[in-house]
């Protein structure tokens, strides 16, 4: 319960935040994040792989 009560207030929070970003910068940090979830997969992918 505590987890998602804490997740839907940063889900409100950013729903909110698109009032104060422009859509230009709303843009650049979807790529970012985007990016960095990329990044971790790969980094994550590459760390758990066995090599026997």
């Amino acid at each position: 319960m505590a987890v998602g009560g804490l997740k839907l207030g940063y889900a409100f929070m950013a729903d909110r935040a698109k009032l104060f970003v422009g859509s230009k910068i709303r843009k650049g940090i979807n790529i970012a994040a985007g990016c960095v979830m990329v990044a971790i997969r790969v980094f994550l992918s590459t760390k758990t792989q066995t090599h026997d």
